[in-house]
């Protein structure tokens, strides 16, 4: 859910909007950004809380060299590599805004989907979508310098609730508050990623105190 727009005179039946959403007992129905009333009417129709803090990775030296570590990045090459339904999410987010990185380590891949926002003053990399999360961690360094250098970002993140189990060298949880939702019986908050929502289709970001965060963490000035 992203948009919910009644005209004034028929707000007295604006529910009947939700009826279809709150008839799907077998989906998992998210709303990431939420006005304070959606939010309210929301949580009494059985939405709960979805925690929405980040991961923010910083820039960070590899030492371990990056041999071990193999990169494809064009969008030709990619498909071929990927599970069936690793390749349906490939051709549902090609937008010009949408990242694809395929990391391989000998017989073992990691398949990553993020945004490029640069609304702030310190542009960074999102990340909707990882793979196989042990892949990632136990390369973390190496991924993030990669996505870094093909798009001239110095920071890239994810979602906390995804990779906050995860060690990760050089990265903090950042918290803030946007009052995501989210309303399942079978799916658990860990599971919900950010891949079909407003925040990555739309290009989207409620985060603007993230650049503060980072340059207290750098000592930047």
């Amino acid at each position: 859910l992203h948009t919910w727009m009644v005209e004034p005179e028929y707000r007295g039946h604006s529910l009947l909007l939700m009826r279809p959403a709150l008839r799907l007992s077998d989906h998992t129905v998210n709303d990431f950004t939420p006005t304070a009333a959606v939010r309210r009417l929301s949580q009494r129709l059985g939405f709960k809380e979805l925690d929405s803090a980040l991961r923010v990775l910083l820039p960070c030296r590899d030492t371990a060299g990056r041999t071990a570590v193999e990169f494809l990045s064009q969008a030709d090459s990619i498909p071929c590599h990927l599970t069936d339904a690793d390749r349906k999410l490939f051709e549902d987010h090609q937008m010009p805004h949408m990242g694809h990185l395929l990391c391989s380590v000998g017989a073992e891949q990691c398949y990553l989907i993020y945004s490029r926002v640069t609304r702030w003053r310190l542009p960074y990399c999102h990340l909707h979508y990882i793979s196989h999360p042990s892949v990632f961690a136990a390369h973390s360094v190496t991924i993030r310098r990669q996505i870094q250098q093909i798009e001239q970002t110095r920071l890239v993140v994810g979602n906390e609730r995804q990779i906050g189990n995860l060690d990760l060298p050089r990265s903090f949880c950042f918290r803030f508050t946007n009052g995501q939702l989210y309303r399942s019986t079978t799916t658990a908050p860990r599971q919900i990623d950010s891949l079909y929502s407003d925040v990555a289709h739309l290009n989207l970001t409620t985060v603007n105190a993230l650049s503060d965060a980072v340059k207290e963490r750098l000592g930047w000035n």
